[in-house]
């Protein structure tokens, strides 16, 4: 169950700095059934947000009426058609979720801090071999980490760089929602990758940063030939 206090403190974290945006990205929306924020780059839906009325609020809860309409979010959620991976995650209770996606948070907590001074906070997320694991880069550490390990994820081979901020952010909502049941996905919209995790109350939308983007050209040479799985493969090729 989402309280209030919890709602409000996870949901700051998700909306836009302010300067005029025309959709409003830096205030929470509601549209009488479900709760929305979003900076433009990634998105929550809190799916069961019930409200008299549709309205804006600021992050701290406090009504506001922007010269906006809202982003159509329902043109953001990945459509059937599209998704190319998908993976579901049960979990046998509460405790258990909420130790799981504390330990993913501490993970991405680090990756933040050892990409402070890069641009965008990147990491680059790669699903292959039955793993989803996620490589990163600071000022003089080079981090691999193993987040999953289960044969269902070898369906399909998938990467792409991503802000960890917002999946920080993302890790910590689910820490304090505890879910038993989280679903990833993964579509590719005009070539880049668009990742989106859905659980009981919540669905997350994260859009890729630039894979050309020059800032992240040796995280790109990491993750690509510094890992024991592509060094094989070169070798046996």
């Amino acid at each position: 169950m989402i309280t209030p206090g919890i709602f409000y403190k996870q949901m700051k974290n998700w909306v836009g700095k302010p300067g005029g945006h025309p959709k409003g990205i830096e205030y929470l929306y509601f549209d009488k059934k479900k709760a929305f924020a979003t900076d433009a780059n990634a998105i929550v839906i809190v799916k069961d947000w019930p409200t008299a009325k549709a309205h804006f609020e600021d992050a701290k809860g406090t009504l506001v009426e922007p010269p906006c309409t809202p982003i159509t979010f329902e043109n953001v959620s990945l459509k059937e058609a599209e998704i190319c991976w998908s993976y579901k995650r049960n979990f046998v209770s509460q405790t258990q979720s909420k130790k799981f996606f504390e330990i993913w948070k501490n993970a991405l907590d680090f990756v933040k801090k050892l990409t402070k001074n890069r641009k965008y906070n990147p990491l680059i997320l790669e699903c292959k071999n039955g793993k989803l694991t996620f490589y990163s880069i600071g000022d003089s550490v080079k981090s691999k980490v193993v987040l999953l390990e289960d044969p269902a994820l070898d369906t399909n081979h998938w990467e792409g760089a991503f802000n960890s901020n917002y999946l920080s952010n993302a890790f910590s909502f689910l820490a304090e929602t505890e879910p038993v049941l989280l679903s990833f996905r993964m579509a590719f919209r005009k070539d880049h990758p668009v990742l989106e995790m859905e659980t009981e109350d919540l669905i997350f939308a994260f859009a890729c940063i630039n894979k050309a983007a020059e800032e992240l050209h040796d995280l790109w040479a990491f993750a690509r030939y510094g890992n024991d799985d592509r060094e094989e493969e070169a070798f046996l090729s």
